[in-house]
């Protein structure tokens, strides 16, 4: 049933409950029991502590993007403990003896500490990060290697395809060899080199090498002209070569072809006999292209056939020896121009009137616009007279050899062309035989002489008597005297 009253100043004041102050107490108790006896506990002194400097770690510096906690550098800044305080560190749930920031290795980690000062007050705190050394390079290629190679550094899209980065990398580009950095890159037209340099979210950067490719977003147009615009006029768009001079393209273009007003296009072209119309199209190696404008001309590879011949090979048909010079030529294409030579030599036209006898050769040749060429020729004999035959008796028997009296009713003809013939007529020419055969008596014949090219001549009648046969004689005495 005793009272307990308690006092803080060495018993001058006293109270009937205590509280303890932080720091240095000294306190006097004293009991008080039922039937009011005092007796006093000597003072009693001790310390209260109820605090704790708060712990604290942290990154030292967050790297990259401030307060990501992503970083590339592992040293942390820790608080300073109470001087009485000791002090647990645990890297990743396990406990250390200190912090080792070099050996940390890439990854996420948690450090934490523990204070505990000898009061048993605690305080404790962690950090949470991820070590981040090194990035990943860029892998830099056309966004659209355009063109005819799509591994050939030409391209008319200049854009670029970044990959292999770290996720939340960002990427800054130079095109000064790294001297200055922009967050963008434009291409310029022709020769381009830039660097790519990543630069991760724990502020690691990783530079690609230099990136080159060319920018061609245009090309020429080509230039479309005959390979030879043959004939009269090398301007006219006549011509019988169908194949097509391009120039003016680019080094390595190819080349396409419409003929239906560039609907379809075709890697090759080919000219039709007549009138031609062709869009050529060029395409360089970056895929650029252009269109020349419709070239249009005309193919013309045939020519009337020329001709030339005798118009009446007299004598022996075919054998090319006539009395008659007339040449029969074929017609001429309306376009075309005839060069006639006679024997080698050209004439303006052809007088077979003023041909004379001899072997000649009149040839033709005739060119159209488009430069087609057809020749003939004709090579023949002109004779217009030919020599009288001589006609003799082959043998004038008898006591007299000129006088026309034979008993041989053969006759000998001489002095014709070679190749002549002979002719007979024994009706004053009237008709006429291959052949003669002589009569009993007197004959008159005429001889003609056909030669090759067909002329004639006609020796004089001539006349003989054929006397095969002569009377018995009658034999008797001149004068038979006596009885």
């Amino acid at each position: 049933g005793a009272t307990l009253s308690y006092s803080t100043d060495g018993g001058t004041t006293w109270n009937s409950s205590f509280s303890a102050v932080e720091g240095g107490n000294n306190v006097i108790v004293r009991a008080t029991d039922v039937a009011g006896n005092t007796h006093d506990a000597a003072a009693f002194a001790f310390t209260l502590d109820t605090t704790i400097a708060t712990a604290g770690v942290a990154l030292a510096t967050d790297t990259g993007v401030a307060g990501d906690g992503v970083t590339s550098q592992a040293a942390l800044t820790f608080s300073a403990p109470d001087a009485d305080a000791t002090r647990v560190i645990t890297v990743d749930g396990k406990q250390v003896a200190s912090y080792d920031a070099a050996g940390m290795t890439d990854g996420a980690h948690t450090v934490s500490i523990t204070d505990t000062d000898v009061a048993g007050n605690t305080s404790t705190a962690s950090t949470t990060f991820t070590l981040d050394t090194a990035t990943a390079a860029p892998v830099v290629a056309l966004s659209s290697d355009s063109g005819s190679s799509g591994s050939d550094g030409i391209t008319n899209v200049g854009t670029l395809a970044i990959s292999g980065t770290e996720a939340g990398a960002t990427i800054s580009y130079s095109t000064d060899g790294g001297t200055t950095w922009t967050n963008s890159f434009s291409a310029v037209e022709g020769d381009n080199s830039v660097i790519v340099r990543a630069t991760d979210v724990a502020g690691n950067t990783h530079n690609a090498a230099a990136f080159t490719f060319t920018l061609d977003t245009s090309t020429a147009a080509p230039v479309v002209a005959l390979a030879h615009d043959s004939g009269s006029s090398g301007s006219d768009g006549i011509t019988n070569v169908g194949t097509l001079a391009i120039s003016g393209t680019e080094t390595g273009a190819t080349l396409s072809y419409s003929t239906d007003g560039g609907t379809t296009w075709n890697s090759s072209f080919s000219a039709v006999e007549g009138g031609n119309n062709v869009i050529v199209r060029a395409t360089d190696v970056a895929g650029n292209t252009h269109d020349a404008a419709a070239f249009a001309f005309t193919l013309d590879t045939t020519i009337a056939t020329a001709g030339v011949a005798l118009t009446t090979d007299t004598g022996v048909a075919g054998d090319g020896v006539t009395s008659q010079a007339a040449l029969t030529f074929s017609a001429p294409d309306a376009d075309a121009t005839r060069v006639i030579t006679v024997d080698g030599k050209q004439v303006a036209s052809y007088d077979a009137a003023g041909m004379t006898d001899g072997a000649h050769t009149v040839s033709i040749t005739d060119t159209d616009v488009a430069g087609n060429t057809s020749t003939a020729s004709t090579t023949f004999t002109l004779d217009t007279a030919t020599a009288a035959p001589v006609v003799a008796l082959s043998s004038d028997s008898g006591s007299s050899g000129s006088d026309g009296i034979t008993n041989v009713g053969t006759l000998a003809v001489s002095g014709t062309e070679a190749g002549a013939t002979i002719s007979y007529s024994t009706d004053g020419g009237t008709t006429w035989t291959n052949s003669f055969s002589a009569v009993e008596g007197d004959n008159s014949v005429i001889v003609r002489a056909t030669d090759v090219a067909g002329n004639t001549h006609n020796a004089a009648a001539f006349t003989f008597t054929l006397d095969t046969a002569t009377a018995a004689p009658v034999v008797a005495l001149a004068h038979d005297s006596g009885s």
